[in-house]
């Protein structure tokens, strides 16, 4: 009987020996996999960000431009139409008040301008003569206070 204990005690042994040794060598040989995975996260993260960053960067060029075009087309809109005979010697010769046809006009004009481009959300017109604000849907409405 004894001899069933010591081998018994013999195959533990050998097996605890082997699981650690074969633990050593599984840690040893997967330690190179891990520095490798770590440094290729840490690679390809920081390259990553910096195209991610160049990603953004580029686009808010891009909408910078668009918006500065979109700008532009609404400057020579307004202008366009600043330069029509309508703001440049009637509205100074007449009063909208007492000319209906030159009142329609200005208001037609107003809601095209409005509805011209898409970034214009309201047009009115201010005129310090008469120090009243012309919109195409209020119509025209004098201005009592200063902070208005």
């Amino acid at each position: 009987m004894s001899r069933i204990i010591r081998a018994g005690r013999k195959r533990t042994e050998r097996g605890r020996l082997f699981r650690k040794n074969l633990a050593i060598v599984l840690f040893i040989s997967s330690l190179p996999m891990a520095l490798i995975a770590v440094s290729t996260y840490l690679i390809s993260a920081r390259q990553i960000e910096r195209e991610v960053d160049y990603t953004h960067q580029l686009r808010l060029i891009q909408t910078a431009e668009q918006l500065n075009e979109q700008f532009s087309q609404v400057e020579i809109i307004a202008n366009q139409y600043a330069q029509q005979d309508l703001f440049q010697n009637q509205l100074n010769e007449d009063s909208y008040n007492d000319n209906f046809r030159l009142a329609q006009n200005m208001f037609e004009l107003l809601t095209r301008l409005n509805s011209a481009d898409r970034m214009i959300k309201r047009v009115q017109l201010y005129v310090k003569r008469n120090n009243a604000l012309i919109s195409p849907y209020q119509g025209a409405m004098a201005i009592t206070d200063r902070q208005e």
